[in-house]
């Protein structure tokens, strides 16, 4: 986070000495974000209180120094949890028309469940499978280097990280010797304006532990895989067909344990909706969507034991739109566990979000 931090004081005294010069400043104070108020409704057992309301807001500040040179701080607020939390903090340069490098905190180019826009989420929570315990291995944000080449129809991304970015703030200061460094590759094509394929590669290395004079004792790695379709197809002049399918590989990430045969994991996620435009006065449009998720995470077991660790969700929502920027998302999120242990059960939200 100290880097992230000193990224930040990087960004605004690159982004003010080139305004004064370059840009006359006019272009430095560019913000833009969302902001949302939701009522939770908790289902499961036990739950105390089983009502909640909470807000939650996302700024960004995203300064065009000139015409090769932008940059980006976002960061959270929430009423809820009572934080303010850096996410982003980077500066851009675009080299050519075609290639770009940039520098700083920013999220790996690895899952579009965590990589995609927040504002355009048809439903209040982003897909179960970037909560998954290995996702962290493979996906989420991290401090380093990113090198874009936009080719028109393909994109590729090759991105180089540390393990010492917002994915490693649950581990305090033990975070470098137990969290990844990666290289990450991602290509995505677009055969045409309705349809995005994606899919990438992430190789992963961590340190199990230190020695006393602060060495690596051990390290493994291992390469996690996602892929990803993209829809959004004209059905007719007031309908849009919306579908989003995503599959993840995660290798098991650690030692070889005598005895015990590593499990590989997996998770994927398929959503189908659609967008109408409707009539009816201050509603512009209605967008209903249905979503299930499934993960199963890589585990260290016994080979003769079913570990029965799976689990899901299937999600609805309906998005009442009022006008491009304000949306109203009435819907509930049911998880399911495979083990008899856990008990499914099914939160209901209304959430007003409004983008800006």
């Amino acid at each position: 986070m100290r880097l992230a931090l000193a990224a930040v004081a990087v960004v605004a005294l690159v982004a003010f000495a080139g305004g004064e010069f370059a840009t006359g400043g006019s272009d430095l104070m560019k913000f833009k974000g969302y902001g949302m108020a939701t009522l939770h409704m908790w289902g499961q057992e036990g739950a105390n209180p089983s009502m909640t309301f909470d807000g939650y807001a996302r700024f960004q500040w995203l300064p065009q120094v000139n015409d090769w040179i932008n940059a980006k701080v976002d960061w959270d607020v929430s009423t809820n949890e009572g934080y303010l939390w850096l996410n982003d903090a980077w500066l851009n340069l675009d080299l050519t028309e075609n290639f770009a490098v940039m520098a700083g905190q920013f999220k790996r180019p690895w899952g579009y469940a965590y990589t995609r826009s927040g504002s355009s989420m048809y439903f209040y929570q982003r897909a179960l499978i970037q909560d998954a315990m290995a996702f962290d291995w493979y996906g989420g944000r991290d401090v380093g280097l990113n090198i874009t080449g936009d080719f028109d129809v393909v994109a590729l991304d090759l991105a180089f990280q540390n393990g010492t970015g917002d994915n490693t703030a649950a581990y305090g200061d033990s975070a470098d010797a137990y969290i990844n460094k990666q290289v990450t590759v991602r290509a995505e094509a677009m055969p045409n304006e309705w349809a995005t394929i994606g899919v990438a590669y992430g190789m992963a290395n961590r340190a199990s532990s230190l020695t006393e004079d602060g060495a690596d004792d051990e390290t493994y790695s291992a390469g996690g895989i996602d892929g990803y379709a993209v829809v959004e197809y004209p059905l007719s002049e007031t309908g849009t067909l919306l579908f989003t399918g995503e599959y993840m590989m995660l290798p098991w990430l650690g030692p070889d344990v005598e005895g015990v045969d590593p499990y590989d994991g997996m998770a994927y996620s398929f959503m189908l909706g659609g967008m109408f435009d409707v009539d009816m006065g201050r509603i512009t449009a209605v967008t209903p969507a249905v979503r299930y998720d499934q993960v199963d995470e890589p585990l260290a077991v016994d080979p003769e034991v079913d570990p029965e660790d799976n689990y899901g969700a299937i999600d609805f929502c309906l998005n009442v739109h009022t006008g491009p920027m304000n949306t109203l998302q009435l819907g509930a999120r049911n998880y399911t566990y495979e083990s008899d242990d856990m008990d499914g059960y099914t939160d209901i939200y209304a959430n007003w979000r409004m983008t800006f």
